[in-house]
């Protein structure tokens, strides 16, 4: 047998892992990929009503916002509101109306 054929067998061996059942739940646990909720228009109707009222009253408010691995948490003061970009300022940051989860009062 000559080396040509012996790197042949070796490519297509299997993979084996020494990864322990603990890791791999782990890991698996960490790169789950976090489904984005449908609201009705009832709830929609309710936080775009939340996200004027906070913006005209100019209180400190925090933004729950939707990402693919985790949802992250925005505290600061709504600056302006974009009708036609359907985007939401806080601190002069821009965020999307459709990423927006969930608005509460600091």
């Amino acid at each position: 047998m000559n080396n040509n054929e012996d790197r042949g067998m070796m490519k297509w061996a299997p993979f084996h892992s020494v990864l322990s059942e603990e890791e791999v739940n782990q890991y698996v646990d960490t790169n789950i990929i976090n489904e984005k909720p449908l609201f009705s228009e009832e709830q929609i109707e309710k936080l775009e009503s939340l996200i004027k009222e906070a913006y005209a009253s100019g209180q400190t408010i925090t933004l729950t916002t939707y990402g693919k691995i985790k949802n992250t948490y925005v505290t600061g003061i709504i600056t302006k509101l974009d009708g036609i970009s359907k985007c939401v300022y806080v601190d002069k940051k821009p965020y999307r109306f459709s990423e927006i989860l969930d608005i509460k009062y600091e």
